[in-house]
């Protein structure tokens, strides 16, 4: 095959083509965990972040580990749930107050998805 000063046939050609798709016959609906007001503002006592035994997990100090007897230690945020306003970054906290969806439902089980 010879193309007008574009291409004089005489090299080697090779061609190679590609074509995906992925097609959905029924509607998908996705529920996800947002932030709530509280958890923006660094309070997680009524945290969706749950331990096994349904407790809202404690938040440790990852600045201060310390090494003692072989052992790392971390000392507790506050009271293990409230982040100090300090510790905060106000530039993400604006961040997700902008674009994070807020919360439309409470979830009968603590942890579980509150948004649609």
């Amino acid at each position: 095959m010879r193309i007008p000063k574009i291409y004089n046939g005489k090299g080697r050609t090779f061609f190679f083509a590609a074509w995906e798709a992925w097609r959905y016959s029924k509607a998908v609906g996705l529920t996800y965990i947002s932030p709530t007001a509280d958890e923006l503002n660094g309070d997680f006592t009524n945290a969706s972040v749950v331990t096994s035994s349904g407790k809202p997990a404690l938040l440790y100090n990852p600045f201060q580990t310390t090494r003692t007897a072989g052992a790392y230690t971390r000392p507790l945020l506050g009271n293990g749930y409230v982040i100090p306003t300090a510790m905060i970054d106000p530039n993400m906290q604006a961040y997700l107050k902008a674009y994070s969806d807020t919360p439309n439902f409470t979830p009968s089980v603590p942890g579980a998805p509150n948004t649609i």
